[in-house]
């Protein structure tokens, strides 16, 4: 029998992208460019929070759509992509509130993570059928 790693190597892109975003979130503030919104009441860090969960709740439906042994993670890809998008994202706030003080969490922060979480789905609904 494989090692449950091995027979979850669909989901090593969205792991991949996780440490990504730990060594973003670990950045100091300074290190990241200042980069301004043509709207007020939108931030564009808020857009760049929302668009790298996007991008990795979207591998994680991949992955998971993907298990052909685990047909639990299969069957609830979705629901499961956007949990752990969310948990992932409240969790890296948490990082940059206890651990990391070069950062500072940021309520708005997770809220754009959690909407790039949700927002996957849709467009992962839309194209999944061209994965398999």
């Amino acid at each position: 029998m494989l090692p449950q790693f091995i027979m979850l190597r669909k989901l090593w892109p969205a792991l991949a992208w996780a440490v990504v975003i730990i060594i973003l979130m670990s950045l100091p503030g300074s290190m990241l460019p200042k980069a301004r919104s043509p709207w007020n009441f939108l931030a564009f860090d808020k857009i760049i929070h929302a668009f790298i969960f996007f991008i990795l709740s979207f591998l994680l439906m991949r992955g998971f759509f993907l298990q052909h042994k685990h047909q639990f993670l299969r069957s609830n890809h979705l629901l499961m992509a956007i949990v752990v998008g969310i948990v992932f994202g409240g969790l890296s706030e948490l990082w940059q509130a206890v651990i990391n003080t070069a950062r500072s969490a940021d309520i708005y922060d997770f809220i754009a993570d959690s909407i790039g979480s949700v927002l996957a789905g849709p467009v992962f609904v839309r194209i999944k059928n061209k994965l398999t």
